[in-house]
Formats: C-alpha cells, structure tokens, sequence
C-alpha cells in the first residue's frame, strides 16, 4: 500500500509541475536584471542598487522606470509616460507597479472579437481540431 501511495504523491506532484510550470518559473527566475559592473581604473561610478519597492507610475523616473521599461519592450529613457503606461496597462492590466511584483503579476487578459479570451473560438467546429 506504500508503495502505491508514493507513486500517486510522484504522479500529483508532476502534473502540478507542470500545470503551473510558467508560475514556478517567474517565482523562482531574477527578480532584477544583471547591473553592468565598471571597468576597473575607468574612474566610473559605482551602480546604484535598484529600489525594488519604489511605486512606478506616470511621471516617475530613474533606473527602476529603464528596468521596467526594459521589461516591456519600449525605449528606455527613464521617463514614465504615456507609452510606458500603455504598455503596462496591455502587458499587465494595471498602471503603477514595484519592479518586485512585476514577474508575479499575471499577464492581463485580452478579449477577442466574440467576446472570448481566446482560449476557445465561437465556432464549436474548431474546438477540437
């Protein structure tokens, strides 16, 4: 009986790897990219730690708005605006954010034209194929 028991704990535990295979990558992937380190004898400053804490919203600006810009795919110029709001806003469904809840935050849901998320087309037809 023991035996069997282990096997269905191993076989529970597999198919909830991978269910939630893309949660257990961003919880356990970098929360925060790699700084360039300077180059020794270059006179360059030290970088500056990220405030993983800080509230990123329009208006905000600095290394933190770069990252998360970075993050979304817009140019990063450090500036928290209307295009990086946007981007947050399609990519996250929100518009503020801390660089260390960004990877835990779901991707926001689009709707399709018929009024699904597009997980299944309004023709049953194509439901199976």
């Amino acid at each position: 009986m023991n035996k069997y028991l282990t096997v269905g704990i191993l076989l529970v535990v597999i198919v909830l790897v991978i269910v939630f295979r893309e949660k257990l990558t961003a919880l356990f992937s970098p929360k925060t990219p790699a700084t360039p380190q300077p180059t020794p004898g270059t006179g360059a400053p030290a970088p500056t730690a990220l405030n993983l804490t800080l509230l990123l919203k329009k208006g905000s600006t600095g290394e933190e708005v770069k990252v998360l810009q970075g993050y979304l795919g817009v140019t990063a110029d450090g500036q928290f605006g209307p295009i990086t709001e946007n981007a947050l806003l399609a990519k996250k469904g929100i518009r503020e954010v801390t660089l260390a809840n960004y990877n835990q935050l779901p991707d926001a849901i689009t709707i399709d034209e018929d009024g699904t998320d597009g997980a299944y087309s309004s023709n049953p037809l194509t439901w199976f194929f």
